[in-house]
């Protein structure tokens, strides 16, 4: 965790960005992280609950 702290923080001096701007990108990178994350976890089980469906069946 620490040297991406250090990344952002150069990445700021670099750039001359106010600290609220900064952190407000990465609680949106980090939010839409989760996001797909909860997507995805829901897109397997619902395809892992189809195909069971579908074996039981036969």
């Amino acid at each position: 965790m620490m040297p991406v702290l250090i990344i952002i923080l150069g990445l700021m001096l670099f750039f001359k960005t106010s600290l609220q701007q900064m952190s407000i990108l990465v609680l949106g990178g980090l939010a839409g992280l989760w996001l797909i994350r909860g997507l995805l976890i829901i897109l397997v089980i619902l395809i892992v609950s189809f195909v069971l469906k579908k074996k039981f069946d036969m």
